[in-house]
């Protein structure tokens, strides 16, 4: 047990010294006042921030970072339609076409062929199957 202690103590002392190797990015970062003592259980060091500002933005950024890959797997950023199509019936009488349809009811700023084209496919019908007495749904703008 005693002897774990101390294969741990020195898998940590590699740790801790690969972080503040001056190669590594944590050195620009943060500072070591006082190196591990060689020999004994006594490991007290201490650190100082070498530069507040990039402490701080590195914090800062890592929150970050974590905040939107929390929101990802929680499904947050999916975003649904807040608006749902609405539709209003109209009773075919004689002599109405789906262009004439589409021209009454439809918004003026899209294509008519688009728009009756919209009107069939939401129907399921073609301009010859159209007939009097018939209900159809029309999007309302």
């Amino acid at each position: 047990m005693f002897s774990d202690f101390f294969i741990l103590n020195s898998h940590f002392k590699t740790f801790v010294l690969f972080l503040v190797d001056k190669e590594h990015i944590f050195w620009y970062i943060i500072t070591k006042e006082q190196m591990f003592e060689q020999e004994g259980i006594n490991m007290r060091c201490s650190y100082k921030i070498a530069n507040r500002f990039r402490f701080t933005l590195f914090v800062a950024l890592t929150i970050i970072i974590l905040t939107v890959i929390a929101n990802f797997m929680l499904g947050y950023g999916i975003a649904d339609s807040a608006t749902l199509p609405e539709y209003i019936e109209i009773e075919i009488s004689n002599g109405d076409t789906l262009w004439s349809i589409a021209e009454k009811y439809m918004p003026d700023d899209v294509d008519i062929r688009k728009s009756v084209y919209e009107l069939g496919k939401l129907n399921q019908i073609t301009a010859e199957e159209l007939t009097a007495g018939m209900t159809i749904l029309v999007p309302t703008k």
